[in-house]
């Protein structure tokens, strides 16, 4: 599924959402792992950082969740 994101790069889940992998540009050929699967509730917000990605919960709390350090060839 391909989520556009705003011009700061946040990404707001349109639907329930669980993520295992993602890749925020389209050219890319490798996708990142998670080191663990994502659960995103509708609306939640979730943007990159250094390796991995940063959430914006619904109520507030921020959390990141880091890569698994492999990507998929």
């Amino acid at each position: 599924m391909q989520i556009d994101g705003d011009a700061r790069g946040r990404m707001v889940a349109p639907k329930n959402l669980m993520i295992s992998e993602y890749q925020f540009e389209v050219r890319s050929c490798s996708p990142r792992t998670l080191a663990e699967p994502l659960f995103l509730r509708r609306g939640e917000a979730m943007w990159t950082y250094d390796d991995g990605l940063v959430v914006e919960r619904l109520d507030g709390r921020v959390t990141r969740h880091p890569s698994g350090g492999r990507r998929r060839r």
